[in-house]
């Protein structure tokens, strides 16, 4: 056996094995490649308001309606604010399972949203968050709607696997000659051209051009999916050094609030960073955790987190990039370079389009195996009986004018 054909071989049971998986990463890549995007539109009606008055309601106020609809039994977890006078104010209430089941959803006791009008607190929606369309879309695409520990090694296999078909495929694609050159860097398509070549050059050309990308796509995943990627990334990234991680920040629990600081907090991080996306709040767990608060920039590397002490609304830390070390710096950068947005909308168009071919050569792929392996039985088959059947007529020519 040859070398090419051995890699033939390869190539093929490796797309055989992936491929299905790979064609929902595609598909769901390129609809998470512009989630920022999309989501405003389709939700507009619930993410959108008029702005009736120069000044929302207070903060505590929306927060107290937000309460009243879910009841004690399910606490506001996290909040979001929108430096959009015209959005509004989004309230989570979220709780994990103490319980592990078969699919994601089972990971979760409850996960529901609440969003209202800030102006006159008006409830405009109240929804399960887990069957959300766009939260469907990145669990099919995290963990393909099991539980992450089932689904995220079985997105990570199929993702290692479709690496290494990349490199497989790249060896295919080598050309013999200078000849055999000319026909691997474009389509060179003429009326006569049959839809056989053209599927062989849908997979190959398209596959060659986008294989750097694809390979930086595939192994940004990778680095969430294994635990030992992300750590050998971040080994690398700081050299081989070993870097202490920051003390935990707590509340002064002993202290009494003489007023709820959130409304304190709010005006704090809003003066700070006037230029924010949004502010989202996560409400402390336990009597002496800290407000966690996620100043949200684009991309989300530039995004700032601040930690308030929950009694008194004093700011016990920030976090910027600027300050995190090489491999801290890598895992945030992670996100970004998997969706394309570190290179803004061109990057974003970049990673669609990527996303897209990827979902495509499993396809075209298969289209190949089964026209080389199955079509030529078919056409035997079909010659056999063809021959067959004309053999039949001539005896029965034969043995009429006999008559």
């Amino acid at each position: 056996m040859n070398f090419k054909k051995t890699f033939r071989i390869i190539h093929l049971w490796l797309g055989l094995t992936s491929g299905l998986i790979i064609v929902i990463l595609g598909i769901t890549g390129c609809i998470y490649a512009f989630i920022n995007e999309i989501v405003p539109v389709v939700y507009h009606e619930k993410l959108f308001v008029r702005q009736a008055a120069d000044d929302p309601l207070p903060i505590t106020q929306l927060i107290d309606i937000a309460q009243q609809r879910w009841g004690l039994e399910k606490p506001v977890s996290t909040v979001e604010i929108y430096n959009d006078k015209n959005r509004t104010v989004h309230f989570r209430a979220f709780k994990e399972s103490t319980e592990s089941g078969m699919w994601y959803w089972d990971e979760k006791e409850y996960y529901e949203s609440i969003f209202l009008n800030p102006y006159t607190g008006e409830l405009i929606s109240h929804e399960n968050s887990e069957f959300d369309f766009f939260r469907i879309v990145l669990y099919l695409h995290w963990s393909l709607l099991l539980n992450t520990a089932i689904g995220k090694t079985i997105v990570g296999m199929a993702t290692l696997i479709f690496t290494f078909s990349l490199i497989s495929g790249l060896i295919l694609w080598w050309p013999k000659n200078k000849q055999a050159k000319k026909a691997r860097y474009w389509f060179k398509w003429k009326n006569s051209t049959g839809w056989k070549r053209k599927v062989f050059d849908l997979h190959n050309i398209p596959g060659f051009y986008s294989l750097f990308f694809a390979l930086i796509f595939a192994l940004t995943g990778l680095f969430w999916a294994f635990e030992w990627v992300g750590n050998s990334a971040k080994w690398l990234a700081n050299s081989g050094n070993t870097y202490t991680s920051l003390p935990q920040v707590l509340s002064d629990s002993t202290a009494l609030a003489k007023q709820n600081p959130f409304p304190l907090i709010l005006e704090s991080a809003s003066r700070q960073y006037p230029d924010a996306i949004a502010y989202t709040f996560y409400f402390p767990r336990t009597p002496v955790s800290p407000i966690n608060i996620v100043v949200r920039k684009e991309p989300s590397s530039a995004s700032v987190t601040q930690q308030y002490d929950q009694y008194s609304g004093a700011l016990l830390r920030t976090l910027v990039f600027e300050d995190k070390n090489p491999g801290e710096k890598l895992e945030e950068l992670n996100y970004d370079i998997h969706v394309g947005s570190i290179g803004g909308l061109a990057g974003k168009l970049l990673a669609f389009v990527i996303s897209f071919i990827c979902a495509t050569l499993p396809i075209s792929g298969f289209l190949i195996w089964y026209n080389r392996h199955w079509g030529k039985k078919k056409r035997k088959s079909s010659q056999g009986e063809s021959s067959s059947s004309t053999g039949s007529e001539t005896a029965f020519d034969v043995h009429s004018s006999s008559r």
